[in-house]
């Protein structure tokens, strides 16, 4: 048990201690407060989503088991998605976010909207999926060829590839880490920022950023600014989709231009 002996008045934070950030008060979401379904695995999307999230708006997740980044794992993973969603339910958030890109797109072309389906159906609650986001992005943008960065094998990349094409985006490029595990939740923005050059084609109108355990909200607008073209992730695109779908009208700023349209 944590002992609080030494708390005392001078232990209470001052208000010039609050404004250099030494005490910071919780925002409890008294505009909206959004829900995501994430890989058990994942460390990157709430630390990204609470980054991003406006004034008033507040985050909660809940997590489906994950074991290794293959295609048999993200399967048995969705099996888990009605009761996920039914814990979400339980807080009354106001919009359910599935939080997973290639879990959102394992079964093909049409996979994410029965993803949606079923968890509507078990809570009353609006819902999307990162590959949904991603594919309402690319409309929004104007984008039919894109270049993809993942920390994905070649399997799963060609699940993507598959996915996107069926959706009439053509993929240029696309490089894949091979390891969509630990590893690729440890690894830095800056790598991330160097696989996106490295992927990167003339031709491309847009590189895209997948998997919401790799680490990017950080690098994106200087990506922007360097390449001259449009960059997102697949967390940056599922906050932006739900944020559309909140007609939340503040949006965040310093996390690509996306959020400007």
């Amino acid at each position: 048990m944590r002992k609080y002996s030494n708390l005392n008045e001078s232990s209470v934070p001052t208000q010039n201690e609050k404004k250099r950030g030494v005490f910071r008060e919780p925002d409890y979401g008294d505009k909206a407060w959004i829900g995501v379904m994430v890989a058990s695995s994942n460390t990157v999307v709430e630390q990204e989503f609470n980054a991003m999230a406006p004034p008033g708006v507040s985050v909660h997740a809940t997590r489906l088991l994950l074991t290794e980044g293959s295609e048999k794992a993200l399967r048995r993973m969705v099996e888990d998605t009605e009761h996920a969603a039914r814990l979400l339910a339980t807080a009354v958030v106001d919009i359910i976010g599935f939080g997973c890109t290639t879990g959102s797109l394992v079964y093909g072309l049409g996979w994410d909207l029965d993803l949606i389906s079923r968890i509507e159906k078990v809570t009353g609650i609006p819902a999307t999926t990162t590959s949904t986001a991603v594919i309402s992005a690319f409309k929004r943008l104007g984008i039919s060829k894109v270049a993809v960065a993942t920390p994905y094998n070649d399997e799963l990349n060609e699940l993507e590839r598959v996915f996107f094409e069926a959706h009439g985006i053509r993929v240029i490029n696309m490089k894949g880490l091979n390891n969509a595990g630990e590893e690729a939740h440890r690894a830095s923005p800056e790598l991330t920022a160097d696989l996106v050059r490295e992927v990167n084609s003339s031709e491309a109108e847009a590189v895209f950023i997948s998997c919401a355990g790799f680490k990017s909200i950080t690098v994106i607008e200087k990506l922007e600014k360097e390449l001259q073209k449009f960059v997102f992730s697949s967390n940056t695109a599922l906050f932006w989709n739900i944020l559309e779908k909140l007609n939340i009208q503040e949006k965040p700023r310093g996390y690509g231009s996306l959020f400007e349209h």
